[in-house]
């Protein structure tokens, strides 16, 4: 179920229409407190609504999600205390992404928080520029890292037309509250024949028909939207983009055991309250990394067609 901010009945609500096809004739798939789960009957989406302003969202992302004790139910314990393991996971989409872009040229992560695939990316060879609103994230990534981050949203930053040649969005594009909008502007700036490599959750996956209420990725407020193959297709193509490949095969990602166990306690509270046990009695236990790949993300990669002559 969708995890309820506290206090979530006394904050200001809005209502959305369909963020792909602008419809408002949806199908009810479960709530939590004021905040609905739906399907748009025209085009299939599920996304939320009513939901938390705008403004709310960003206070939630200020103060709780890149370090809070409620992991379980809300972002990270402690973020950047996860670098190695961020880093392990972006060298691996690096070596994809990599596959149809050349390194070397001008490479934007939208929602770059800390900046670690911008760290893997200058590594690599790429020119790199990154935007992120948390504004604790986004001096972590300057002053901690030297990296070029913006801190605000895409739309604020101004950036030239064409000014680049990739632009990535790892877990972003489920968080934005007008992804049409936002790929519109990613469309704007990158240069004709540029490339954009998405990761985001496949609500069509066995692992969310399965677990149903249980799937990780719902019961959490800030996931306003859950894309398919289908509509995340349908939604590129309508902002200009080609899509060239969709795949769980590099969606996977290398996890701490803590982080593990936070996540289990979406799934499961006895598996957590087990693993926990063994992490307090062997605390080093912690720290120890797994890669994993449930099949219920996907990433996408598309490009900018050639402008005609």
């Amino acid at each position: 179920m969708l995890s309820s901010p506290a206090g979530a009945e006394l904050q200001p609500l809005e209502y959305v229409r369909c963020n792909l096809c602008g419809a408002d004739n949806t199908t009810l798939l479960r709530s939590e407190g004021p905040l609905n789960l739906v399907r748009c009957r025209q085009c299939g989406l599920v996304y939320v609504t009513p939901r938390l302003t705008e403004e709310a969202i960003q206070g939630l992302y200020a103060d709780h999600y890149f370090g809070s004790p409620d992991a379980g139910g809300l972002g990270y314990r402690n973020y950047t205390a996860e670098q190695e393991c961020f880093l392990q996971t972006f060298r691996r989409r690096m070596r994809w992404l990599e596959t149809y872009g050349e390194p070397g040229g001008r490479l934007l992560d939208v929602g770059c928080a800390a900046g670690f695939f911008m760290q893997i990316g200058r590594e690599r060879g790429w020119e790199v520029y990154g935007v992120e609103p948390a504004s604790r994230m986004a001096q972590f990534a300057r002053s901690e890292l030297g990296l070029a981050v913006f801190g605000g949203k895409l739309r604020e930053a101004g950036f030239p037309s064409g000014s680049f040649d990739a632009v990535t969005l790892w877990d972003v594009l489920e968080h934005l509250t007008d992804p049409r909008q936002d790929l519109l502007e990613v469309h704007r700036v990158l240069r004709a024949g540029g490339l954009l490599v998405l990761e985001t959750q496949n609500i069509a996956s066995w692992a969310a028909r399965v677990l149903g209420k249980r799937w990780l990725h719902y019961g959490n407020q800030l996931h306003l939207f859950h894309f398919s193959p289908q509509t995340v297709s349908r939604l590129l193509a309508d902002t200009g983009f080609r899509v060239l490949k969709i795949t769980v095969e590099t969606a996977g990602k290398v996890c701490s055991l803590r982080v593990v166990v936070d996540r289990l306690k979406r799934v499961s509270e006895t598996a957590a309250t087990t693993a926990g046990a063994l992490i307090r009695q062997w605390p080093s236990l912690a720290q120890r990394s797994l890669y994993l790949n449930p099949g219920d993300e996907m990433i996408v990669c598309a490009h900018k067609p050639a402008e005609m002559p």
